[in-house]
């Protein structure tokens, strides 16, 4: 499925964490976890009419943000930091919601179906009970795609653990909510060895060393309008320390299974020889296919993936 990269509504990781971090963690975890739901969800289910107004959490800007701004922080601190507000905030995915909407014969609830409207979509929780989303949409994409962002504490093929005001609401899957998807592939180029789920349109940085973890860089072109980043308030903030300077913190993002999580840069693997496959063999089902190989430790990785719509 190729969607347009529009200017809209835009661990298990085996991570190292340097000797002189555990201060700021010491400094930090104990409020890092406080109140957060790991697996609760709030079920609507017994309220027909209950209505959740889904708003963007924004919160890879936020991060990158908080980057930008504390000197002082090391990005290991940043990025948990970071993860540790998933549960509150959610992160932002990017859904095609076009088969949805002709199969409900969905109507915008205000304005043209031609542009950017508020939609109102059918769900159900996963107990099977009714709950509507009201969501905006962007307007048809060149590939016919219509977008919407939408904030997540979980994601599997057949659930989605939507926040709303950093309450959690577990909810059933429709198989035409379609998301970006990058998979490893054999040297032939054939098989497919593993899939991941991705929020948006973009193209692999890196791959873990046993082929499991991919890391990709954010993209808030996702969104529309301005951006918001409150990072000053979040209580997980330890005290700024006077006078430290240090050159900005890159993070990236990197995907298992289910929903992203922020990693420092620094602790990825680069690999010795990476780099796009030249003159790849075309597919006749795909018009936008690309590969990237990556080899490192000794090991080869080929990932497939999509170029944008154009």
């Amino acid at each position: 499925m190729r969607f347009l990269k529009v200017r809209y509504l835009k661990v298990k990781f085996g991570l190292t964490i340097p000797g002189r971090s555990f201060a700021f963690l010491a400094m930090i975890l104990p409020c890092l976890f406080a109140g957060i739901r790991q697996d609760k969800t709030d079920s609507p289910a017994k309220n027909p009419s209950v209505l959740l107004n889904i708003v963007p959490s924004q919160l890879s800007y936020k991060v990158y943000s908080l980057g930008m701004r504390r000197q002082d922080l090391t990005g290991t601190i940043i990025a948990v930091i970071g993860n540790a507000r998933i549960a509150r905030e959610g992160v932002d995915y990017q859904f095609d919601l076009q088969g949805l909407i002709q199969e409900h014969g969905l109507k915008p609830l205000a304005g043209s179906d031609l542009e950017i409207a508020p939609f109102r979509l059918p769900m159900k929780t996963v107990d099977g009970e009714p709950v509507r989303l009201d969501v905006e949409v962007s307007a048809p994409g060149m590939c016919g795609e219509r977008l919407a962002v939408i904030p997540l504490s979980g994601l599997t093929a057949t659930e989605l653990d939507v926040v709303v005001k950093e309450k959690q609401y577990r909810l059933r899957r429709p198989r035409s909510f379609i998301l970006e998807s990058m998979s490893l592939v054999d040297e032939a180029l054939k098989k497919r060895l593993r899939t991941w789920e991705l929020p948006f349109v973009t193209e692999p940085s890196g791959i873990s060393t046993d082929g499991r973890v991919l890391y990709f860089k954010a993209d808030n072109n996702i969104y529309s309008g301005d951006l918001r980043a409150d990072v000053d308030l979040w209580p997980e903030l330890p005290a700024l320390v006077p006078n430290a300077s240090r050159k900005a913190s890159e993070l990236l993002l990197a995907v298992s299974e289910g929903i992203y999580r922020f990693v420092d840069a620094a602790e990825v693997p680069t690999g010795e020889k990476s780099g796009s496959m030249e003159n790849p063999p075309s597919d006749p089902k795909d018009a936008y296919v690309m590969y990237k190989r990556f080899q490192i430790g000794g090991k080869t990785f080929i990932v497939r993936f999509d170029g944008p719509c154009t």
